[in-house]
């Protein structure tokens, strides 16, 4: 069984949901897209997510239960629910899972706080987290530049995350080499100091 983080999974039987929703979070790490509830206990069982965005209603079957189930398997995971209806059942649902609760129609705004909760569980710092997504969204790094920055802020080594992410060295030097051409740093250690100075200030 694989235990690296696949990035985020996003549950959605409305095909312009899951499109909408996976455009704003692939941006901070890759989407992974199902439309059904059995593929996604699936994905649930089968990977480990960065994070889950999954939609309430799933035609007979319910999202909080697979919210329920992502818990389980990783109780720390972030998990949104997005509605189309409000239901006091539901929204207390979700508030005693920690579930982060959405009503449609959702844009970057209402999901930030999701992404957000996310990288600052990737790089183990409140005060990282944010900075790390400002600078993904100024500088329009791919999701895999943003995942390779979270992963050296995280202090995870570059062998491991090569392993995890089953990615060849050459390939990393490519998209280490466009982040720093993006964000005008000379190496990842000069780039990395500068977000952690940035979070010492911001304590």
């Amino acid at each position: 069984m694989m235990t690296s983080r696949e990035g985020f999974l996003i549950v959605a039987d409305d095909p312009i949901v899951a499109r909408d929703v996976a455009s704003l979070v692939k941006r901070f790490g890759p989407a992974h897209v199902v439309h059904d509830a059995p593929t996604a206990k699936e994905a649930i069982l089968r990977w480990m997510w960065n994070g889950m965005v999954v939609d309430e209603q799933l035609g007979t079957d319910s999202g909080m239960d697979l919210a329920e189930l992502a818990r389980e398997r990783d109780p720390s995971i972030p998990v949104a629910v997005i509605t189309g209806v409000l239901d006091g059942a539901v929204v207390n649902r979700a508030a005693r899972l920690g579930a982060i609760f959405i009503c449609k129609p959702c844009g970057a705004e209402e999901l930030t706080p999701f992404v957000r909760q996310s990288l600052i569980r990737e790089v183990g710092s409140p005060q990282v987290g944010p900075i790390l997504m400002r600078i993904s969204e100024a500088y329009s790094l791919s999701p895999r530049e943003s995942q390779i920055l979270a992963s050296v802020l995280a202090g995870v080594a570059r062998e491991r995350f090569l392993s995890d992410q089953d990615m060849s060295p050459n390939t990393y030097k490519t998209h280490v080499k466009s982040l720093l051409r993006k964000t005008n740093f000379l190496n990842l250690s000069a780039l990395t100091a500068f977000i952690l100075r940035q979070a010492a200030t911001e304590r």
